[in-house]
């Protein structure tokens, strides 16, 4: 990453909004909404520690994420033109995890503008186009789960040119990541990531839910994150007054699962130095990476 201003350390202490172990199979319906801010009873306190200085000690293959640099054309209005964002962004993001993945191809294939304080109904897919009403994420998960996956070829698929579609079905290797970063220098509720290496298996907990029109159902899969066996057995980081030109690429699932890194636990937590500051600015995509 480039050089920037000498920016002190903060580590901090935070809830984070975990699940009861469970031994069954989650389904995405049945699920208890969470709101960001507010503890229940699965709650935990954890440290967060701030990775700054020290992003070079933490690998993609290893850790589940990395903090790279991502110097985009573009300014902050045009995250909000859809088609800049789809012909532009997405090709920037894809060449960022060409580089640090080592891929052949990468697709870029979804994003979200978030700007509220609070997420208004996430169950309700029609705001999640809308910043002013998507907040912080409000318990730790996986976007994906290691499971299921070949759904995703099938189900994606039908929207890729054909040399592309072909590629991926043919594939020696593919995942799918994850790539958020502010819009503008940010101090307020921060993403946080774990380390994949301070996970147990069994932290993982499964999701299933059904997409697709009747007859042409699919099951697809994530995780959200038990509380851990002992105190801050899990370990958070976090980029202290990340800036926009600053992305952290995360795993959500992937084809080859020979090193904890595959998939990352994330959320975002509540800086108690910064509760009065505005709320944060992001965008998030998702990414489909395939070796040949």
């Amino acid at each position: 990453m480039s050089p920037a201003l000498t920016v002190e350390p903060l580590d901090f202490e935070a809830p984070i909004n975990y699940f009861s172990p469970q031994k069954e199979k989650l389904r995405h319906e049945t699920l208890k909404p969470k709101q960001f801010g507010k503890t229940d009873d699965d709650s935990r306190v954890a440290i967060v520690h701030d990775l700054r200085g020290k992003e070079d000690q933490f690998t993609l293959a290893d850790n589940g994420f990395i903090f790279t640099e991502l110097k985009t054309s573009g300014k902050d209005e045009d995250f909000f033109n859809e088609e800049w964002v789809k012909s532009v962004y997405y090709k920037e993001v894809g060449e960022v995890v060409k580089k640090v993945t080592g891929c052949d191809l990468a697709i870029v294939y979804q994003h979200v503008n978030r700007s509220a304080a609070q997420s208004l109904d996430e169950s309700n897919p029609a705001n999640m186009g809308d910043p002013a009403k998507n907040g912080p994420a409000t318990k730790p998960h996986c976007d994906f789960s290691g499971e299921h996956l070949d759904a995703y070829p099938k189900l994606m698929g039908a929207s890729l040119p054909k040399p592309i579609k072909d590629m991926w079905e043919s594939s020696s290797r593919w995942a799918m990541y994850g790539a958020w970063k502010p819009r503008v220098t940010i101090t307020r509720d921060p993403l946080i990531v774990a380390d994949s290496q301070s996970l147990r298996d069994e932290d993982y907990l499964p999701v299933e839910r059904e997409v697709g029109p009747e007859g042409h159902k699919f099951i697809l899969g994530n995780y959200l994150i038990a509380q851990p066996s002992e105190e801050n057995a899990h370990k958070w980081y976090y980029l202290h007054r990340q800036r926009p030109d600053e992305i952290v690429i995360f795993g959500g699932t992937d084809t080859k699962q020979d090193k904890k890194g595959w998939r990352c636990a994330h959320t975002a937590a509540v800086n108690p130095h910064y509760v009065n500051d505005p709320p944060r600015e992001s965008i998030e995509v998702r990414c489909v990476a395939i070796w040949k």
